[in-house]
């Protein structure tokens, strides 16, 4: 993509099959201002991985492959309208960000929802790390961004979000964090014994968990973590 002047995707389901994301799908190393881009009304993800659907019952994310979908080093304006990004660092964190932008003059962000698990680490990636440098930026507007996160059961650490850098203008509104609850759809337990025995609340003894399925990803447990996900320098 080098070189190239306007690059628009629309309605497409941009996505990998059954393989890591170790590269960029789409990169534009151009050190010039001079490429507008405009992603809307896409959805980012992975074959079978889909984090957004809401009767998505898939095993928990154990390898990377919900990232690196699209590079740019200087943008004249990156436009990211009406989206959904399906977005995990497990494993491996080559080009570990989902959508980069070194720089660009403009900025339009809107409508923008990202899915994404908790996270074992504290790692430092995010799926919109859509200016990471001052160089000639103009305006940024950014309105409607959703983050849903996935309690997966053992992993404690709220992924971020997002990233800009300095803008001489931005009108940033409406930034949202949800934990998606969990539907247990079916469950096996133990027969109860001196190791296994478990006393619920109102009296009743059971065994402890042998099987969960669970839909929408793993078994919530605990609290969101006071982690920062937002972050605008």
């Amino acid at each position: 993509m080098d070189g190239i002047r306007q690059f628009l995707l629309h309605r497409i389901y941009l996505f990998r099959d059954s393989i890591n994301a170790d590269n960029y799908i789409f990169t534009s190393n151009s050190s010039e201002y001079s490429a507008v881009i405009a992603l809307e009304h896409c959805k980012f993800g992975s074959r079978s991985i889909d984090l957004d659907r809401d009767d998505y019952e898939g095993a928990p994310i154990t390898s990377s492959r919900l990232k690196s979908y699209l590079y740019c080093y200087y943008a004249h304006m990156l436009s990211i309208k009406n989206c959904i990004i399906n977005y995990a660092v497990i494993g491996n964190t080559s080009n570990a960000h989902g959508i980069y932008c070194r720089a660009e003059r403009f900025l339009q962000l809107e409508e923008v929802t990202v899915h994404a698990p908790m996270y074992y680490s504290s790692y430092e990636y995010r799926p919109l790390q859509v200016s990471d440098s001052s160089g000639e930026t103009v305006e940024a507007v950014i309105r409607s961004v959703e983050m849903k996160v996935y309690f997966n059961g053992a992993y404690e650490y709220v992924p971020l979000l997002f990233y800009i850098n300095t803008f001489q203008n931005a009108a940033v509104a409406l930034f949202l964090l949800t934990g998606c609850a969990q539907q247990i759809a079916y469950r096996e337990y133990f027969p109860p014994d001196e190791h296994t025995r478990i006393e619920r609340t109102d009296g009743s003894i059971v065994g402890a968990t042998k099987v969960e399925a669970t839909k929408a990803g793993a078994p919530k447990s605990g609290c969101i973590s006071g982690r920062q996900f937002l972050q605008i320098r």
